[in-house]
Formats: C-alpha cells, sequence, structure tokens
C-alpha cells in the first residue's frame, strides 16, 4: 500500500470512529480497501453500507466491482442492476 494510502486509510478510519453509521464511511473505506487489494475488508465495509442503506449506489457498486475482481462476476450482476435502477 502506497503512503497515500495508507494516510487516506487512516484517516477514513478515524472518521468511521466519529460517524460509524454513516453508509458513506464505509463506502469510502470500502474504496480504500479494494485499492490496497484488501477485497475482504472492502467487502465487508460495503456490506456494511448497504445495510445501513440498502439502495446506497457507491456501495452497491463497489461491492459488484470487488466481486468481479474475485471472478464472481454473477454475483455482481444482481448489484449492478440495481444500482442502474437507482440511477438510470
Amino acid at each position: 500500500m502506497s503512503l497515500v494510502a495508507q494516510a487516506r486509510a487512516s484517516a477514513l478510519r478515524l472518521i468511521h470512529r466519529l460517524a460509524p453509521e454513516s453508509p458513506w464511511v464505509h463506502a469510502q473505506l470500502g474504496r480504500a480497501y479494494g485499492a490496497a487489494g484488501r477485497e475482504v475488508l472492502a467487502m465487508r465495509h460495503f456490506r456494511e453500507a448497504l445495510r445501513l442503506e440498502r439502495d446506497h449506489v457507491p456501495s452497491l457498486v463497489g461491492l459488484a466491482h470487488s466481486l468481479v475482481r474475485q471472478g464472481r462476476s454473477s454475483e455482481a450482476v444482481p448489484l449492478y442492476s440495481r444500482a442502474m435502477q437507482q440511477r438510470p
């Protein structure tokens, strides 16, 4: 993980402590972990964001991307479809 990515992840973890119920924070943590190749953590945060807000588009797309990177495209398709229904 690059120094910039580490700093971003650290800042997001701090924000998460302040706003643990924010789908946006979880989505950003998911993106940061996904960019670092830490798909399990990325998916955990995307799923938590979706628990908090069922149709949170950035988390739907982020989780779908993580699934695709893991070769699980068939699981990603419904998530992409849900995202498109929210923002046609």
